[in-house]
């Protein structure tokens, strides 16, 4: 997985979504884990939105690894690595994370 201080460091960064950045920031500012307070629906939510942000880059592999570390996953976090995979034309991928959810006893 790429590391925050790599991600932080990339040409890109100025592409990831305010919210994200901020906290990446504050990541590794504080050198903690992810689990602020402020969240609302706690950590699941911003490491879907990494997981969106990383297919949005092409990055499928750190997109994985981001979802098989996430100590929680909702039927969003499921939904987003399905629609992540087929809008990189990982049509089978898509169908394999979708079969995955249903043995978890996720409902699409």
């Amino acid at each position: 997985m790429m590391s925050t201080k790599k991600l932080l460091s990339t040409s890109n960064f100025h592409s990831i979504p305010p919210i994200i950045r901020n906290s990446l920031q504050w990541v590794q500012n504080c050198n903690t884990q992810l689990d602020p307070p402020f969240l609302p629906k706690g950590p699941s939510i911003l490491a879907t939105n990494l997981i969106q942000s990383y297919f949005e880059k092409g990055l499928i592999k750190e997109a994985r690894t981001m979802f098989d570390e996430m100590p929680e996953r909702d039927v969003v976090a499921w939904t987003t690595m399905i629609s992540g995979y087929t809008s990189c034309n990982h049509y089978s991928h898509a169908w394999m994370v979708f079969c995955e959810m249903m043995w978890e006893g996720i409902d699409p």
